[in-house]
């Protein structure tokens, strides 16, 4: 019997397998970059896992775009973002629910997914705390175990076409 992190790491990976593309990853462990954003330090290359764990939650999105840090609010994504968490027993993943196009929003200072209400996710720039809360655009409950965190670890994984 395959335990909840086997669960998501091999729904995540059907949802990401594609043999056409390498990958490159991100890793960090409670990093703090104050001087400057730490999204430039992930890949822009598509697509990314964001993941974060706090008190035992594993939680985070898939989108299918490149993080380009902007310095107005903008969302950028389609509908085949979406977040996840495995706060509520087996892995569960929140798509789009049609309400809003507020897929995701990557800024200087931080990055969000979703809108309408609260994110779904929202992680400060120097990646050390966040947010979670229900929102509109996935029809979610709180990712993580409260609605504020601090992170324990944040991970990028994106894979792209080779040339």
């Amino acid at each position: 019997m395959l335990g909840w992190k086997d669960r998501l790491a091999e729904r995540l990976s059907t949802l990401l397998s594609d043999t056409s593309t390498s990958s490159s990853n991100y890793y960090s462990h409670r990093r703090g970059d104050s001087d400057s954003s730490s999204y430039t330090l992930i890949p822009s290359e598509s697509p990314h896992q964001v993941t974060g764990d706090t008190q035992g939650a594993v939680f985070g999105g898939l989108l299918n775009g490149p993080l380009i840090p902007t310095p107005k609010r903008k969302y950028q994504g389609t509908n085949e973002t979406f977040v996840f968490t495995t706060l509520y027993g087996a892995p569960r993943l929140f798509r789009p629910t049609g309400a809003n196009r507020y897929y995701y929003l990557c800024m200087n200072d931080l990055l969000a997914f979703g809108g309408g209400g609260n994110f779904a996710l929202c992680i400060d720039g120097d990646l050390l705390c966040g947010t979670s809360g229900p929102c509109e655009t996935f029809g979610n409950q709180c990712l993580a175990c409260s609605p504020e965190f601090s992170l324990k670890n944040v991970e990028a994984e994106c894979k792209k076409a080779e040339d």
